[in-house]
């Protein structure tokens, strides 16, 4: 067994430092570093400016290395955050280590990305080992018919003990799988309709009992629905699909809840009047 480092490696000062990096100090490190490394998602980094802004951003470790091309060190790890700090005006404490050997940023660029579910379990806040599923259904309230918006790691737990109620009504009121109608468009319309206040949740609860069983006596717009849901599983483009199963769950619950015996299908492009708002619509 080779103890020795490999080239390099021996300069890396691993202890690090605690730094209160301005956003001039990470403008200046961007100027430099963006040229020579990977390209930026503007998408990572709206995430970061909204966490930044709430206060969810959390300390973090910021990785700079030798590059030969410039002839200096450069962000080899922490460039969509440095962004986010520029783009926000927002100073924020990274733990700061130097001298990282850019060979060695494959060792850390090659880790599976930690998902929803992994925060939840590590938070150990989801009774039962659920926590993808309960993961898929946090995202789907939150997001209702709107276009797709992921959710940080740091912000699902907070989200999900805000929303846990409504997740496990929908569970409750759908506790079986049954394909291309049990998805997250539907959990999101019963989660979100338990959250209005005056909910009927005996109503809601027979509502899903007919559309999961297929028994429609007294609930024909659910057979509307399910016949729906079933066209839909077949459609292409997640983000499509998806929002059009909400929005048809939506209406259709809001119609049988309402006394109707059918409803206008919404199609791709038509306005959607969410019947079921929460507080964090935008």
């Amino acid at each position: 067994m080779n103890a020795k480092l490999p080239n390099g490696w021996d300069r890396c000062n691993h202890a690090g430092e605690w730094k209160l990096w301005t956003p001039e100090e990470c403008r200046a490190e961007l100027d430099v570093s963006l040229k020579y490394n990977r390209k930026l998602y503007q998408r990572k980094v709206e995430e970061y400016k909204r966490l930044l802004r709430t206060d969810l951003g959390g300390p973090s470790v910021i990785l700079l290395g030798w590059n030969d091309q410039a002839g200096c060190q450069i962000v080899l790890d922490g460039n969509h955050r440095f962004m986010a700090v520029w783009e926000t005006g927002i100073s924020w404490w990274f733990y700061t280590i130097r001298d990282w050997p850019a060979d060695g940023l494959k060792y850390i660029d090659n880790n599976r990305t930690r998902s929803n579910a992994d925060a939840l379990r590590f938070a150990g806040v989801v009774p039962g080992g659920h926590e993808r599923h309960v993961a898929t259904i946090v995202r789907a309230i939150r997001r209702g018919g709107r276009g797709s918006r992921s959710i940080a790691n740091v912000e699902i737990i907070p989200i999900y003990q805000s929303l846990c109620l409504a997740v496990d009504f929908a569970r409750k009121a759908f506790p079986t799988f049954r394909r291309k109608l049990t998805v997250a468009g539907v959990y999101a319309a019963w989660g979100r309709a338990w959250l209005q206040e005056g909910r009927d949740e005996p109503a809601l609860l027979k509502a899903a009992f007919a559309l999961r069983t297929e028994d429609f006596g007294g609930a024909k717009v659910m057979r509307s629905l399910r016949d729906r849901l079933l066209g839909l599983a077949d459609e292409t483009g997640g983000y499509r699909r998806y929002a059009l199963t909400y929005r048809n769950a939506a209406l259709a619950l809001s119609a049988f809840l309402r006394g109707k015996e059918g409803y206008k299908q919404p199609q791709w492009g038509d306005a959607f009047a969410d019947p079921f708002p929460i507080a964090t619509d935008k």
